[in-house]
């Protein structure tokens, strides 16, 4: 079974190497304690406890068709 990580994993090895860059500059910037009480970080969090469903849809990645 896949996990969410190597899903995330394989959408970002897909990436230019620019958008995987920015892809890093952002999980950085997430992970970095000090910019957690800023406003940005605040929707951010807020933006993922009300849409968390999606979230999670869009962490799966495609729909994949099946055969009927």
């Amino acid at each position: 079974m896949e996990t969410r990580t190597e899903s995330l994993a394989e959408i970002v090895s897909r990436l230019s190497p620019e958008k995987q860059a920015a892809v890093r500059e952002f999980i950085n910037f997430v992970e970095n304690r000090e910019l957690r009480n800023t406003p940005f970080m605040h929707a951010v969090e807020e933006f993922m406890a009300e849409h968390d469903e999606l979230l999670r849809l869009l962490a799966q990645g495609p729909p994949t068709t099946r055969p009927e």
